[in-house]
């Protein structure tokens, strides 16, 4: 069977879906075989369309850090010439830095929308492994 386009989950949506296949089986096995039948009828998904996810999604989290630690230089400096150079001033810097850092691989974790069935990626990895 050909990897086939997938149809878009939102993020939330996909959160539920794992709670439901955690809590109730049945029921996310019911959808499972619903996404399934409309999986079949899905084109099939090119080669160029699965990296792509991938290489954006790098690009877009190796930008947020590049730019986290940019502001980080820049206010340290700005900083430590204004205010001097003194352990609490250090310590604080530190944490802000390490704060802008964290939000920064939040945002490209949640920042795209995962596009792809939560269904029909289970299923794929269940057959990838039991191959």
């Amino acid at each position: 069977m050909a990897l086939k386009q997938p149809r878009p989950v939102s993020f939330w949506r996909a959160i539920y879906l794992c709670v439901v296949a955690i809590f109730s089986p049945e029921k996310f096995e019911k959808w499972d075989q619903e996404d399934r039948a409309d999986l079949e009828t899905r084109p099939n998904a090119t080669e160029r369309y699965r990296i792509d996810r991938v290489r954006r999604a790098l690009f877009y989290s190796l930008g947020l850090v590049l730019a986290s630690g940019l502001i980080g230089i820049v206010l340290g400096s700005v900083a430590c010439r204004c205010i001097g150079k003194s352990d609490s001033c250090v310590t604080t810097l530190q944490i802000i830095g390490a704060v802008i850092v964290l939000l920064a691989a939040i945002t490209g974790v949640a920042g795209p929308r995962p596009s792809t069935s939560f269904a029909a990626y289970a299923a794929q990895i269940g057959k990838e492994h039991s191959a």
